[in-house]
């Protein structure tokens, strides 16, 4: 995989380099040539296949801008490129804004994702479209608030007026949501937060979703929502590289106990950002067991 570029001939900074870089390793992207959603809307370029391809969030200076692979696009990079040309954008254009889907008054769950328009509507129904007052747009299980946002819900809160449950179709298990506002730290479900994480190891492997979980609770605790590269204690010491001060490491016990941290808890997260994007670490892969292929 090449450079990690924008379709319009704008440059990204080394964190949102790295940002997208993981994103496209996790998700199994060949190409390294980045299209704005506002372009994709733009020029109308459907997506490939049947599911409804996600967008990577990055934070700009002017914004949070969201941006396709162009191997999520059915147009080649060719094609995009042509149609970007047709358009005069020119190659030194910052991407533009990129409008949300939803409102301000969509509910949306913890990973930031719209929630259906079933729950939707009791949610508008029962509590009012604009929110009654204190309530967020952000609504979790009880296990999310407690095990990944370290914010568990108030026991007094927890009762049948204040529950949403949203039952599934599919014959799977009906999963009950509460509004964040009934948590112990309801400022903690913010945007910054509430977003899918897919972190990877130093080969750009998924870990499982189990493990992601953990990770996803241990980078909001660390402030690290925007570094998705882990890899283990051992390996980083192998390499001179220690742990920052007050960071415990994540332990997993799978075939072997595993003690992890993410680069950013590192004192050097900068070496071993260029290390995993050049593939230049040495030493073999030792949490391989803890990962996905595909």
């Amino acid at each position: 995989m090449g450079s990690t570029v924008c379709i319009t001939g704008a440059t990204f900074s080394p964190e949102n380099e790295a940002i997208l870089w993981t994103h496209a390793m996790a998700r199994g992207y060949a190409a390294s040539v980045w299209v704005p959603q506002s372009l994709v809307e733009r020029l109308q370029i459907t997506e490939r296949g049947h599911t409804t391809a996600v967008p990577v969030g990055v934070n700009a200076a002017n914004g949070r801008r969201f941006f396709y692979n162009v191997s999520q696009l059915e147009c080649t990079e060719e094609e995009v490129r042509g149609r970007v040309s047709k358009m005069s954008v020119p190659a030194t254009r910052r991407p533009a804004a990129c409008e949300s889907d939803f409102d301000a008054s969509h509910p949306l769950n913890t990973n930031g994702e719209p929630l259906p328009p079933v729950f939707v509507e009791e949610v508008h129904a029962r509590f009012g479209r604009h929110h009654s007052a204190g309530h967020s747009r952000y609504w979790a299980t009880v296990d999310e608030a407690e095990l990944i946002f370290d914010s568990p819900f108030d026991p007094l809160f927890l009762n049948r007026e204040n529950a949403v449950t949203l039952r599934a179709s599919n014959g799977s298990s009906c999963v009950t949501y509460y509004n964040v506002c009934g948590t112990r730290r309801p400022e903690v479900f913010n945007s910054d937060n509430c977003r899918r994480y897919q972190p990877v190891n130093f080969c750009g492997r998924r870990y499982s979703p189990g493990i992601a979980t953990q990770m996803k609770a241990s980078a909001i605790s660390y402030g690290c929502m925007d570094s998705f590269i882990w890899l283990t204690t051992r390996r980083a010491r192998k390499n001179g590289i220690g742990v920052r001060r007050g960071v415990t490491p994540l332990t997993v016990c799978a075939e072997g106990i595993f003690h992890l941290v993410n680069i950013a808890m590192t004192n050097d997260p900068a070496r071993l950002l260029s290390l995993a994007l050049s593939r230049r670490l040495p030493g073999s892969m030792d949490d391989l067991s803890l990962t996905v292929s595909g």
